[in-house]
C-alpha cells in the first residue's frame, strides 16, 4: 500500500491514545515505509507536543501511552499536530534567515488553536483542567456521545449540545438523561458552569437527541437568567430609529428582529423590533432595556411595561 508516512501518524496517535502499541517494524512490513521513518517522526511528535503522553518501550519495542485518551484531551487534533510537525521538521531547508519566522508561525497557530475558545473575554482564569474539559466536550459533541460528571456534588449523565459563553462565563448547555440527586429534574435541557464540572468523562455510549428547538432559543441569550428547557416569550420594542444603526450591527442583539412597522412617539421616530425571552419574570431582557433608555421602548407585553416603569419609580425614591 502506497502511503507517505504523515498520512498514517494521526491514526497510529490514536491508537496510542485508546492503549495499542505500535511497532515501528510492524508499519514497515505492512505499508513498505520505513521503519526508522517511522520512528523518527514518532519521536519528534512525542518531544514536540505529546512530551508526557507516550514513550518509547525499548523491553518490547514499541511505542505505548504514559496516559490513555490523551487525544480526548487536546484541542488540537492529531492531524493538526501532524501538520506542524512536518512543518517544524522542515524549517531548515528555507534557510537560516525564514527558520525563526517558521518558529514563529507555528507558535502563533498554537497558541490560537488553544484559546479559539476563549476568543471573547473572559472574567474566568481558564485553567489546564478547563481547557481538558472544553476538548472532551468537543470530542463527545462531535461523536454524538454522552458525557458523564460530577456537578454540585452529584454525578449527572448528559447529551452535550454546545459550550456557550454568557456575560464573560462559560456554559455547557445539554440535556439532561439522569443525575444521583434524586429530586434534580431530569430528561431536560440544562446548563453547566464549566469552572464547576468535575471528574468529566466520555462514555462510550452514543445519544440520539433532536436539539433544533434550542437552535432558535440559544441566539436569544442575553445574560444568566436564559433557562433551556422554556420556550420563548414574544416580546415587542421601540426603538428609537437614530438607535437602529447600533442594534442591527451589534451580534448581541442578532436575535432582535426588524419589522417595517414605525410609531412616532412625542415627535421621535421608533421602529418595532420583536425578539423573545425564556424566563417568565423578563430578568433576561430588563437590564438591557434599562442600559439604553430612552433609546428603547417596551411595546408588548404590557407587564414588562410595568416592570420597567416601576423600577424607574424605585430609582427616583432613592435619589430624589
Amino acid at each position: 500500500m502506497n502511503k507517505k508516512v504523515e498520512e498514517l501518524l494521526p491514526n497510529m496517535i490514536r491508537s496510542i491514545s485508546k492503549g495499542a502499541s505500535i511497532s515501528s517494524v510492524d508499519i514497515e512490513n505492512k505499508y513498505d515505509i520505513s521503519a526508522s521513518s517511522v520512528r523518527a517522526h514518532l519521536r519528534d511528535l512525542k518531544d514536540n507536543f505529546y512530551k508526557n503522553y507516550y514513550r518509547y518501550d525499548g523491553s518490547t519495542k514499541k511505542w505505548v501511552a504514559t496516559e490513555l485518551g490523551f487525544v480526548d484531551k487536546m484541542l488540537l487534533k492529531p492531524e493538526e499536530v501532524v501538520i506542524l510537525n512536518s512543518m517544524l521538521r522542515n524549517k531548515n531547508k528555507l534557510g537560516p534567515s525564514l527558520a525563526s519566522w517558521h518558529e514563529k508561525m507555528v507558535e502563533q497557530y498554537l497558541k490560537r488553536a488553544s484559546s479559539f475558545i476563549f476568543k471573547q473575554h473572559s472574567n474566568e482564569e481558564i485553567s489546564e483542567d478547563m481547557e481538558q474539559a472544553f476538548a472532551l466536550i468537543h470530542v463527545a459533541i462531535d461523536n454524538k456521545q454522552k458525557l458523564k460528571f460530577k456537578y454540585t456534588n452529584y454525578y449527572r449523565t448528559i447529551y452535550p449540545y454546545k459550550i456557550i459563553n454568557i456575560e464573560y462565563y462559560w456554559y455547557l448547555v445539554g440535556y439532561e438523561e439522569s443525575s444521583e440527586k434524586k429530586d434534580s429534574e431530569t430528561k431536560i435541557v440544562k446548563s453547566y458552569s464549566i469552572s464547576k464540572i468535575r471528574g468529566l468523562s466520555i462514555l462510550e455510549e452514543k445519544y440520539s437527541y433532536d436539539f433544533s428547538n434550542l437552535d432558535k432559543k440559544i441566539p436569544h441569550i442575553l445574560n444568566t437568567y436564559f433557562v433551556p428547557k422554556n420556550s420563548l416569550t414574544p416580546i415587542s420594542l421601540l426603538i428609537n430609529k437614530k438607535f437602529t444603526g447600533y442594534i442591527d450591527r451589534s451580534n448581541f442583539f442578532s436575535a432582535w428582529k426588524r419589522t417595517d412597522q414605525k410609531e412616532i412617539i412625542k415627535d421621535i421616530e421608533y421602529i418595532k423590533y420583536t425578539t423573545g425571552v425564556t424566563d417568565p419574570e423578563f430578568r433576561e431582557i430588563i437590564p438591557t432595556i434599562l442600559k439604553y433608555l430612552p433609546n428603547i421602548l417596551v411595546e408588548e407585553p404590557i407587564e414588562l411595561q410595568d416592570i420597567i416603569a416601576d423600577k424607574l419609580k424605585e430609582y427616583q425614591n432613592i435619589f430624589y
